[in-house]
């Protein structure tokens, strides 16, 4: 499922704004190469991959989304030519406020047999990632990752945190710590209902 290394919308432009953009069944969904940038009104569903791969680490706004459909949420993890370049997020901050997130469990997941069902995290971090926010978010996942459940939590970057909902469907409690600014709950109507108010907004027809 990875070896087609596309994306929905990718640009190398700075203070670029991608506003109220539809993608559908793609690599990565939006790869941001320059920032900052702004990601308002977007609607992701079936990303095999990254919703954003900002793998270079930009400083930027993810507001009013709804990412239904994510292999990875939110990668932030560059490779060696991309840091080689001189490329590091640590001084810069991802904002990401009002914002659905869930991820899905794809066929052919890493390290699985085309007949498997997985996904990854939401966050894939690096030491050179950027500082994060996260605001008025509500997030879902039906079951772990595929790292394992050390990877199923927030990184360690978290500079604020507000209101925020975790969505968990599967067995047990959520497998991973989250900070006091979550409430993870089971009812899979948060996430339903969350989701029919954001289309309704964004004059979406059923």
């Amino acid at each position: 499922m990875h070896t087609l290394n596309n994306a929905g919308f990718r640009f190398e432009n700075p203070y670029l704004t991608v506003e109220n953009i539809r993608i559908d069944n793609v690599g990565d969904g939006i790869r941001p190469i320059a920032g900052p940038f702004t990601i308002r009104g977007a609607w992701l569903t079936y990303v095999r991959d990254d919703c954003v791969e900002n793998d270079h680490v930009q400083p930027g706004l993810i507001d009013d989304s709804l990412f239904d459909g994510c292999y990875v949420g939110i990668s932030e993890r560059p490779s060696t030519a991309i840091i080689a370049s001189g490329y590091d997020g640590r001084n810069d901050l991802l904002t990401i406020r009002q914002s659905l997130i869930r991820l899905q469990p794809m066929p052919g997941p890493r390290g699985g047999l085309a007949t498997d069902l997985g996904n990854g995290q939401f966050f894939k971090w690096s030491s050179l990632a950027t500082q994060l926010e996260l605001d008025d978010n509500v997030f879902m996942a039906e079951q772990v990752g595929e790292g394992g459940a050390s990877t199923m939590g927030i990184p360690a970057s978290l500079v604020g945190c507000s209101n925020n909902v975790m969505v968990w469907l599967g067995p047990g409690p959520y497998p991973a710590p989250l900070p006091p600014c979550f409430t993870v709950t089971t009812d899979r109507a948060v996430w339903d209902s969350a989701v029919a108010a954001w289309k309704t907004r964004h004059g979406v027809v059923p």
